[in-house]
């Protein structure tokens, strides 16, 4: 990963078309390490009233788990960075770029023909120029069973008896993101599920300068596999991130097949499993057994392959150099 051409005004714009025009593609993808760089070149000219946000162009697959790539990218929120995710190719992970524009409080488009690139690149500039509105404020309204823990999507919030509150800078058309709150729960019992939590957004709207509210009702859900309240955006997340796990696992796998390791194949599928074991402790949710199971069919289908054909050793050759 490297810059190509590092932040600047657009003064010279035929300086910044020629650049791109003289990219072109060699190996495989390296989201983390490109978008690490992306953020840190964007966060060191980063200014107060600005828009700081990353357009990243990708097809979502990466050599590192997908849940390292969405905390590098959280690390950056919290320093008041967005990200936007745009995905290239008819075959993209789209699980992983709905969680990076999720996480980064940007948008996710879809560039599935190269042709497509530059429309979908434009449209997500404009959004970015034609805020709706400013002085926006999320609030999030508890009884007294519960006790806050944490806000996933958002930073900087402020906590009182029975209120969360955040502050958000703008709202911009088409944006849709996941705030994930999470509660402690005191003397829990199934009766829980009948008081609701509530989401209140207020701002300013920069057509009519006068404040509109929006607000939502949610409903915890009591599992009692576990004893634990799940609130089903919570679920939502972890099922989205288990096919994000999914795809780059059978990706991987089939790329190492393809070039003869089927140790690397075998361990790529495994990867996947573990990871969603992870996520769900108990049991996968019916929506990923597809999922799971095709994992889990490559782990015995590679181990039964390697009874009766054994993989043959990698040949490696040793140079010497001498002065």
């Amino acid at each position: 990963a490297h810059i190509a051409f590092p932040m600047s005004p657009m003064t010279d714009k035929q300086a910044m078309i020629t650049v791109v025009k003289t990219l072109s593609p060699t190996g495989g993808t390296n989201i983390y390490n490109g978008l690490e760089l992306g953020l840190s070149e964007l966060y060191r000219l980063k200014k107060a009233g600005a828009v700081s946000r990353l357009l990243l162009l990708t097809d979502g697959y990466c050599s590192v788990p997908p849940e390292q790539t969405i905390a590098k990218a959280t690390e950056y929120v919290k320093k008041g960075l967005q990200i936007s995710a745009i995905g290239v190719g008819v075959d993209y992970n789209q699980a992983l770029l709905s969680q990076l524009a999720s996480v980064g409080g940007g948008l996710m488009q879809m560039a599935g023909d190269p042709e497509q690139i530059q429309k979908v690149f434009l449209k997500e500039l404009n959004s970015m120029i034609s805020p709706i509105g400013h002085g926006v404020k999320l609030e999030v309204l508890y009884n007294d069973q519960l006790i806050y823990k944490q806000l996933i999507g958002y930073s900087n919030e402020v906590v009182s008896s029975g209120k969360m509150t955040v502050d958000i800078d703008q709202l911009f058309p088409g944006l849709q993101k996941m705030a994930l709150a999470k509660f402690d729960i005191i003397n829990s019992t199934p009766a829980i599920e009948k008081k609701p939590v509530i989401a209140r957004m207020t701002y300013i709207d920069e057509k009519t300068q006068k404040t509109k509210t929006v607000e939502k009702t949610l409903y915890p859900e009591w599992t009692t596999a576990t004893g634990l309240m799940d609130m089903t955006l919570d679920k939502n997340h972890k099922k989205i991130l288990a096919v994000a796990i999914a795809n780059q696992s059978l990706k991987k796998m089939a790329n190492t097949f393809e070039a003869g390791n089927q140790t690397e194949a075998k361990a790529a599928a495994q990867s996947g499993l573990d990871q969603i074991q992870r996520l769900f402790p108990e049991a996968s949710p019916v929506e990923l057994e597809d999922l799971v199971n095709k994992l889990q069919e490559f782990v015995f289908m590679f181990e039964e392959q390697k009874k009766y054909a054994p993989e043959k050793p990698v040949k490696t050759t040793k140079t010497t150099k001498t002065k």
